[in-house]
Protein backbone atom coordinates (compact mmCIF):
# COMPACT_ATOMS: atom_id res chain seq x y z
CA UNK A 1 0.00 0.00 0.00
CA UNK A 2 2.87 2.77 0.99
CA UNK A 3 4.34 2.38 -2.67
CA UNK A 4 0.60 2.64 -4.11
CA UNK A 5 -0.04 5.75 -2.00
CA UNK A 6 3.54 7.29 -3.30
CA UNK A 7 2.44 7.01 -6.82
CA UNK A 8 -0.65 8.35 -6.17
CA UNK A 9 0.69 11.76 -4.31
CA UNK A 10 2.63 12.34 -7.30
CA UNK A 11 0.02 11.85 -9.60
CA UNK A 12 -3.72 12.29 -8.27
CA UNK A 13 -4.78 14.38 -5.33
CA UNK A 14 -5.99 12.02 -2.54
CA UNK A 15 -9.19 13.72 -1.79
CA UNK A 16 -10.67 13.07 -5.50
CA UNK A 17 -9.76 8.95 -4.94
CA UNK A 18 -11.73 9.23 -1.25
CA UNK A 19 -15.02 9.32 -3.51
CA UNK A 20 -14.58 5.93 -4.83
CA UNK A 21 -15.95 3.35 -2.58
CA UNK A 22 -13.41 1.10 -3.11
CA UNK A 23 -10.49 3.03 -2.51
CA UNK A 24 -11.82 4.31 0.62
CA UNK A 25 -12.76 0.62 2.02
CA UNK A 26 -9.22 -0.10 1.10
CA UNK A 27 -7.39 3.05 2.69
CA UNK A 28 -10.07 1.98 6.47
CA UNK A 29 -8.80 -1.15 6.37
CA UNK A 30 -11.59 -2.17 8.31
CA UNK A 31 -11.98 1.68 10.53
CA UNK A 32 -15.97 2.93 10.35
CA UNK A 33 -13.62 6.48 9.92
CA UNK A 34 -10.67 7.97 9.37
CA UNK A 35 -10.43 9.33 12.75
CA UNK A 36 -10.42 5.81 13.65
CA UNK A 37 -7.94 4.33 11.10
CA UNK A 38 -5.54 7.84 12.03
CA UNK A 39 -5.32 6.44 15.21
CA UNK A 40 -4.36 2.95 14.61
CA UNK A 41 -1.28 4.67 13.11
CA UNK A 42 1.65 3.80 15.09
CA UNK A 43 4.11 7.23 15.48
CA UNK A 44 7.20 5.35 16.22
CA UNK A 45 6.69 3.39 12.76
CA UNK A 46 5.63 7.10 11.05
CA UNK A 47 8.49 8.48 12.30
CA UNK A 48 11.11 5.30 11.26
CA UNK A 49 10.00 5.23 7.83
CA UNK A 50 10.11 9.25 7.81
CA UNK A 51 13.96 9.18 9.21
CA UNK A 52 15.01 6.57 6.43
CA UNK A 53 13.06 8.20 3.31
CA UNK A 54 15.41 11.19 4.29
CA UNK A 55 18.39 9.25 4.49
CA UNK A 56 17.52 7.99 1.03
CA UNK A 57 17.13 11.58 -0.06
CA UNK A 58 13.60 10.97 -0.91
CA UNK A 59 10.97 13.74 -1.16
CA UNK A 60 8.21 14.60 -1.64
CA UNK A 61 6.83 15.89 -5.35
CA UNK A 62 6.69 19.56 -5.65
CA UNK A 63 2.66 18.68 -6.75
CA UNK A 64 2.42 16.38 -3.04
CA UNK A 65 3.15 19.03 -1.12
CA UNK A 66 1.23 21.72 -2.18
CA UNK A 67 -1.64 19.44 -1.53
CA UNK A 68 -1.06 18.78 1.71
CA UNK A 69 -0.40 22.20 2.18
CA UNK A 70 -4.23 23.44 1.29
CA UNK A 71 -5.76 24.77 3.53
CA UNK A 72 -8.07 22.36 5.27
CA UNK A 73 -6.60 19.01 3.82
CA UNK A 74 -7.34 16.96 6.48
CA UNK A 75 -11.05 18.08 6.82
CA UNK A 76 -11.53 17.73 3.20
CA UNK A 77 -10.33 13.94 3.42
CA UNK A 78 -12.53 13.22 6.06
CA UNK A 79 -15.28 14.91 4.80
CA UNK A 80 -14.64 13.01 1.59
CA UNK A 81 -14.61 9.81 3.31
CA UNK A 82 -17.87 10.11 5.39
CA UNK A 83 -19.56 11.47 1.92
CA UNK A 84 -18.58 7.77 0.24
CA UNK A 85 -19.82 5.67 2.75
Amino acid sequence: MTRALKTMLADTPLISNLKDPTYCKQLLNGAESLEQRFSQIETRIVREQLSKAEQENKALSPKAKRIIRMPGFIKKIIASCRISQ
